[in-house]
């Protein structure tokens, strides 16, 4: 992820889950995603290798930025997940469709456990979602919603 500038409240968030190995970051071009019984694979290429790698997630959050209308064929993942119908264009095409909590809701119309949107994808169900306050927000409400 590369950010300008993030929320404080985010940082903080980021910044603990760091230091106690919750979360790491790997700068990567992402190439697939498939969905199993024990969680979602992710394949990648990172930076600094020419060989792809493989890890499983227990859940993804979606924070893609804008060109929204083509997200799900320019997005290798996006792409990805929506040939495994997890994920499919919100009606308005304006992102993806999710659930009032915000899962991704698939081509069939399966509500996902493990595959949360946040931010401006979220926006032709959840509503403006295009400046830093809302976004923060947004973002704040489906961590609580992820981990109470």
């Amino acid at each position: 992820m590369h950010r300008f500038r993030v929320a404080p409240q985010v940082q903080e968030v980021i910044e603990r889950w760091t230091s106690h190995g919750i979360l790491s970051h790997q700068v990567a071009r992402l190439v697939g995603a498939v969905e199993t019984e024990r969680g979602i694979d992710v394949t990648f290429r990172p930076r600094c290798c020419a060989s792809l790698e493989t890890r499983q997630f227990d859940r993804i959050v979606v924070t893609t930025g804008p060109a929204h209308g083509s997200i799900l064929r320019k997005s290798p993942v996006l792409s990805a997940l929506a040939q495994e119908g997890l994920v499919a264009a919100d009606p308005l095409g304006l992102g993806l469709a999710v659930t009032d909590g915000c899962r991704a809701i698939g081509s069939n119309g399966a509500v996902s456990e493990r595959l949360f949107v946040v931010g401006p994808l979220a926006r032709g169900s959840v509503g403006e979602l295009m400046g830093l306050p809302e976004v923060t927000r947004h973002g704040q409400r489906v961590a609580g919603l992820i981990a109470p």
